[in-house]
């Protein structure tokens, strides 16, 4: 295949012609903006490695300050981002400028063409106000790819749309006689002509398609002679240290928290002690790269670039896992234990999200970075994998899966591998020699702001396939897929749809820092936010983009500033607290409680209390919380005598990187589970059988082993219709639709059952189905009038979410009786804002209820008494 691939590769540099030539001098610099076909360009590294070895001796500089999902007319930008841009611009000079736009605009047809040509004379204007003398090239969109893709738009008539586009840049390049290169004609044929394909996903290019492009590009820029002089494996070889100063590119044009650099919250000292030390690494590697441009003996060093320690951390003496276990107050009944901590395990520092594999083994993120990697550091970050090989309650192995990563906040079970939140990108990862290491690693997503790191939240897998993620408060997220840009402000949770590829915004809230998701076992959705509140999300009707929930709407527990939430499911623990909820308080008094959690009414209402662990000691710092397959209750502790980086310095001495430990909750009067189901080895109906199993973490994973499953679709079916339990259909229906089928007699029975829970949940699924129900109007009609009010709560709920699809969903809402519940007058209300967007191009302040303010913070110190710090006092 690689050889096959380079006989084309040869074949297309020897048919490209191009009369175009510039001529490079020493010290020229090119300066780069578009959406993430540019960002992409640049970390693929093809382009810039030609482009240097075509000029040897010149130092040429490439910078990028492309952004994923930038369009001519819409650009979201951090808060105060315009005086850093400045900052940028008065260092990089440039001499040419080189503009990536069009592919997103197209997705307005042919109404749009008018305003984009407006947006790109405008935009023109700036670029040559902003760069006086450079040169600009304008590269048209490239094509999208047909990948025979069940779901994705139509390649014809996007590529029509695409074409309009294309030719009105071209027009506008003519007319202000500048340098255009046509890359949609081009990749169009190149799709034609190879047999494989040349893209990820129908608009992103892969490795071999970025090369491609980059020829092509070049040739335009530089001649065939001198592109046919170089050497393509020496170009391969030069790429890869472009890529790596790509890296450090895009770092300093976003950097992990610009908040606390030059946002809302911005420290002047931060921002000129470390912003430089980017600047450094990208000099570094600017050296390396023209040192391998004169010199083909010098080989790629992938090592990371590193400076002289800005902060010379040394480990605090901290209580011990001892000291802590000895400082705990825990619930009559229950006992703890430690799991696992640094003592054990160097490389387990600061935990946050943990997630039990189908084996029973602990996956842990780790970020002993936090709030960030200083630049010039090693990254230190790391997802790790504790194992209870004897089952014994205490951790005896760790493999670190996954290292050298920055800013990772979760992780999600996905086919035979994990999904990591790596800000900006979800990336999937797995193993494929057995080592128990990442080896293989895939981009799903990117364009998730990094604005705030720790507002990043938590990922987690839903029941039906879909990736949950989040944006915090200061967030502008641009997330481009096949069907267009998603874009989010401030407090945001999405749903990634893995088989489609479609993003779209679950909820908006003024309640800031969506963490923890967690499922009951009916699909009941539940999100901890950073105040400490659960939020119902069920309850939480659809909103156009920029209309926002109002702060606390729909919290159901809220007993303190935390990030952990856990929906119990135990045969360990009390039967009353059996899908109720688990969470955790980080701040002040820390304790991690127990909760019955049912919905009676229109919202799910929390009762009976019960805190099971508490220490006095503040180093004390639950995040997370987990259930595993013995039925133990794990603890994430972030183990740091600090743990607000708005109101600490990012470098305050007394962050506590060198220390982490997990805490394992049981109940001292029933038994732990020592043998639990074989899931990974499971065969289709040993799994299909699993789904009736009573714990969550066991359905969860057979759900995925089942989902990825050929040919599943027969024995489901078989299966489904000689069960009886409603619990058991309902989870059957899920995995179908995974799959793409609906089975409406199972779920019209649904509808009718007994349980008001599952007739809910089956509501749910209409969502999700309506396009292929017969009458999905008449079925919400029906339970609209439904006798529960969380019933007619789903109904709302449904309908804000398939309204966008056809408006006439939205006059089934004026029939649901809401006269005997408040709250349901409530969820009723926020579902009324219709589906035009509330949000414009530009981005204002965010204005928050005053009672959501942080206004005061408590710390201590040396094991000094506590202060209390009022803000604006």
């Amino acid at each position: 295949m690689k050889k096959s691939f380079s006989i084309l590769l040869a074949l297309l540099l020897f048919s490209i012609h191009s009369k175009a030539k510039i001529q490079f001098k020493e010290g020229d610099r090119i300066i780069l903006y578009g959406n993430s076909f540019i960002e992409r360009m640049q970390q693929n590294g093809f382009f810039e490695a030609t482009l240097q070895l075509a000029n040897p001796g010149k130092n040429i500089e490439l910078r990028s300050l492309a952004w994923t999902g930038d369009e001519l007319g819409y650009r979201l930008r951090p808060e105060r981002y315009v005086n850093h841009l400045k900052n940028l611009l008065d260092l990089w000079p440039a001499d040419y400028v080189i503009l990536g736009f069009g592919l997103y605009e197209s997705f307005s047809g042919s109404s749009g063409i008018k305003k984009f040509k407006e947006d790109l004379n405008g935009y023109l204007n700036e670029m040559e106000r902003r760069h006086r003398e450079a040169k600009i090239i304008i590269l048209s969109p490239i094509a999208t790819e047909n990948l025979k893709h069940p779901h994705f738009p139509d390649s014809k008539k996007r590529n029509k749309e695409i074409k309009a586009y294309a030719d009105a840049m071209s027009s506008i390049a003519t007319l202000r006689k500048l340098h255009f290169i046509d890359l949609f004609e081009f990749t169009k044929t190149q799709y034609d002509i190879h047999k494989n394909s040349l893209t990820d996903n129908s608009i992103h290019l892969n490795s071999n398609g970025h090369e491609l492009v980059a020829n092509k590009i070049s040739r335009s820029i530089l001649g065939d002679q001198i592109c046919d002089e170089l050497n393509n494996d020496r170009i391969r070889s030069v790429a890869k240290a472009a890529s790596r100063k790509s890296k450090h590119v895009s770092n300093v044009v976003r950097p992990v928290n610009t908040v606390l650099y030059f946002g809302v919250r911005g420290r002047a000292n931060e921002y000129n002690n470390e912003i430089p030390r980017y600047h450094e690494l990208i000099k570094k590697s600017d050296s390396l790269i023209h040192a391998m441009v004169m010199d083909n003996n010098i080989e790629f060093d992938p090592l990371p670039l590193s400076l002289e320690p800005l902060v010379n951390r040394e480990p605090a003496k901290l209580p011990s896992p001892d000291e802590m276990l000895r400082s705990f107050n825990v619930a009559e009944g229950y006992k703890v234990n430690l799991f696992a901590s640094e003592e054990q395990f160097p490389e387990l520092c600061n935990p946050e999200q943990i997630a039990f594999d189908a084996l029973g083994r602990l996956w842990v993120v780790t970020m002993p970075s936090f709030p960030g990697t200083i630049p010039g550091d090693l990254p230190q970050d790391k997802i790790i994998i504790l194992e209870d090989t004897n089952r014994d309650g205490q951790a005896d192995k760790s493999t670190i899966f996954a290292d050298n990563l920055t800013v990772p906040d979760g992780l999600a079970f996905h086919k035979d591998g994990v999904i990591i939140s790596h800000q900006p990108k979800l990336v999937f990862m797995k193993d494929t020699d057995g080592d128990g290491r990442a080896d293989y690693k895939k981009e799903i997503l990117r364009g998730i702001d990094v604005t705030d790191a720790h507002h990043g939240g938590m990922i987690a897998m839903s029941p039906l396939g879909h990736v949950m993620f989040c944006d915090g408060v200061f967030h502008r997220s641009q997330l481009e897929t096949p069907y267009g840009i998603t874009r989010g402000i401030d407090a945001t949770t999405y749903r990634l749809d893995l088989r489609k590829g479609t993003v779209e915004r679950e909820y908006q809230t003024l309640t800031p820092n969506p963490w923890k998701i967690t499922w009951d076992r009916w699909g009941n959705l539940f999100q901890m936010y950073g105040d400490g509140f659960v939020q119902d999300s069920n309850a939480i009707p659809w909103t156009p983009f920029g209309v926002y929930h109002p702060f606390k709407r729909a919290v159901s527990i809220a007993y303190g500033k935390g990030s952990a939430a856990c929906v119990i499911s135990s045969p360990n623990f009390p039967e009353e607290y059996q899908q109720g909820m688990a969470t955790a308080v980080l701040l002040r008094k820390c304790f991690v409680s127990l909760s019955k959690h049912k919905a009676e009414g229109a919202y799910f209402k929390a009762d009976d209390r019960l805190d099971i662990l508490s220490s006095p000691n503040p180093i004390f710092r639950p995040v997370d919380i987990a259930f595993g397959l013995d039925g133990g209750m794990y603890v994430s502790d972030f183990c740091t005598r600090i743990i607000g980086h708005a109101q600490n310095s990012m470098r305050d001495p007394r962050w506590d990187p060198f220390t982490g430990r997990i805490w394992r909750i049981v109940h001292s009067e029933k038994p732990t589970i020592k043998k639990w189901p074989n899931i990974e080895g499971a065969n289709p109906q040993q799994l299909l059988n699993l789904l009736k199993h009573p714990q969550n973490i066991v359905r969860d994973h057979a759900r995925r082993k089942l989902r990825n499953i050929e040919g599943i679709v027969n024995e489901l079916d078989q299966w489904l219709n000689n069960e009886s339990s409603e619990e058991s259909i309902l989870e059957g229906l899920r995995i179908l639709h995974d799959k793409g089928e609906v089975r409406e007699s199972h779920l019209n029975n649904l509808l009718i059952s007994k349980d008001h829970k599952i007739r809910a949940a089956a509501i749910a699924l209409i969502r999700f189905q309506e396009s292929d129900l017969k009458d999905p109007v008449s079925l919400l009609k029906k339970m609209a009038s439904d006798q529960h009010p969380r019933v007619r709560t789903e109904v709302i709920h449904t309908i804000s979410h398939i309204q966008k699809k056809d408006q006439g969903y939205a006059s089934i809402l004026g029939q649901i009786d809401v006269s005997d519940n408040q709250e349901l007058k409530t969820v009723l209300n926020d579902a009324g804002y219709g589906t035009a967007s509330g949000q414009g191009p530009e981005v204002p302040i965010l204005n928050r209820p005053e009672d959501s303010k942080l206004i005061n913070w408590i710390f201590s110190h040396d094991d000094n008494q506590e202060q209390f710090f009022s803000f604006g006092k």
